[in-house]
């Protein structure tokens, strides 16, 4: 048991490691289109028509969104059309699901990192627009917790789907974007169910609704969702469970591992 906690801890410090060489310029990337979307919906948006409450409201999603943006993988789905890498450490000695449970905890530790700087961006720009008088950090940082080890999870079914490394780009087009872009980063699930019940009870099936919910009712308060909070943490940690299951499932029948 001793052996395998070690061998997990050795292998997530090695991609932690690789994987921050680079956080610099990750961070850097995620400010350009945190701000850039900032600075439209405070002073574009309002110009069209768009009330100051949709810049708060869609403003906290952003860390649901990067996650979205890499859900497909792309180091793992490369890793396995070329050097198969992680073909190697699946012959170690340490269960199948800790590998990749290893690759899901430096995906998510990476996105909560690079993701931390979106709400200063965003109260820096927004100004007074971000009222935080309803704010709870103890919710905010667990639902920042909880959404990137969503996605840390959910990279691993992602990764499985490209039947090749060209195939990236049609997965995230046919499935990840469709995924996000009914998953309420662009709207509120309360306009929804106030314009279309139907769908709205439709959406509640998509698990990227519970993570931009989550994060808007930790900053915004109860009153931003008709899910509450809890639920949306729970159903969301369901909903990683059963990806990261899945994907592993998938991964088995590729690799042929037990």
């Amino acid at each position: 048991m001793f052996s395998s906690i070690n061998i997990f801890y050795q292998l997530l410090k090695v991609d932690l490691l690789i994987s921050f060489k680079n956080i610099k310029n990750r961070i850097i990337d995620t400010a350009i289109w945190v701000v850039a979307f900032a600075v439209m919906l405070k002073y574009v948006f309002p110009t069209l028509g768009m009330p100051v409450q949709y810049a708060t409201e869609m403003a906290m999603v952003g860390i649901a969104s990067a996650g979205a943006f890499e859900a497909c993988g792309y180091e793992l789905v490369s890793d396995y059309f070329g050097d198969q890498i992680i073909s190697h450490q699946l012959t170690l000695p340490i269960s199948s699901w800790l590998v990749f449970l290893k690759i899901s905890c430096s995906r998510a530790i990476g996105l909560l990192t690079r993701t931390s700087i979106i709400l200063p961006l965003n109260k820096l720009i927004l100004g007074d627009a971000l009222n935080f008088s309803t704010f709870s950090l103890t919710r905010f940082c667990l639902a920042s917790i909880i959404v990137s080890v969503f996605f840390g999870l959910f990279s691993i079914l992602g990764s499985s789907i490209p039947e090749d490394a060209g195939d990236i780009e049609r997965t995230w087009i046919r499935i990840i974007f469709p995924l996000w872009y009914f998953g309420g980063a662009l709207f509120t699930f309360n306009s929804i169910l106030y314009a279309f019940p139907r769908l709205s009870m439709a959406l509640l099936l998509n698990p990227f609704v519970y993570a931009t919910e989550g994060l808007r009712v930790s900053v915004l308060g109860a009153s931003a969702s008709v899910i509450p909070f809890w639920a949306s943490m729970v159903v969301l940690f369901l909903f990683a469970s059963l990806f990261g299951w899945w994907g592993v499932a998938r991964f088995r029948k590729k690799l042929d591992f037990i």
